[in-house]
């Protein structure tokens, strides 16, 4: 787990890189996923969640730090939204992985380019997903919301 000083720096570099909408970004102490939701603006609606797996939580994470969800435009490259989103996975051991969208290849656009598909809205914006990491006793959000 990564001190609180290094995960701040974490949030900081990520806010100042993912320039435009609202970044949702931080450590927070408990276990239970709808308490995270509240402590970050987001609705407490259990049904707006899913669980996924870490290799699916890390492409949501590269691709909503990479472009935004409007125009998909490029918002930093690629290779630091990789070391970004490792770091950020790195946060809490033995998570789950908490998200609300579904994300879809789309070839069109380029290799390995996702697109949000499908969501359930968790916050006001236009756009929004990200992915919680809820640990034993600590928890974890990166949530971006975006307008068109």
């Amino acid at each position: 787990m990564m001190k609180p000083n290094a995960a701040g720096a974490l949030f900081s570099e990520i806010r100042q890189l993912r320039d435009c909408g609202i970044v949702h970004a931080g450590v927070f102490e408990t276990g239970e996923l709808l308490a995270v939701a509240r402590a970050f603006g987001l609705r407490e609606d259990a049904s707006i969640y899913r669980d996924i797996a870490e290799e699916e939580a890390r492409r949501v994470l590269v691709r909503i730090l990479h472009r935004d969800l409007a125009y998909y435009s490029e918002l930093m490259p690629q290779k630091e939204a990789e070391r970004l989103s490792s770091t950020f996975l790195g946060l809490i051991p033995n998570p789950r992985f908490v998200t609300n969208g579904r994300f879809h290849d789309a070839p069109i656009l380029g290799p390995r380019v996702q697109v949000l598909a499908t969501w359930n809205s968790a916050a006001s914006a236009t756009f929004d997903t990200g992915v919680i990491l809820v640990g034993e006793k600590t928890s974890a959000c990166l949530w971006i919301e975006d307008e068109d």
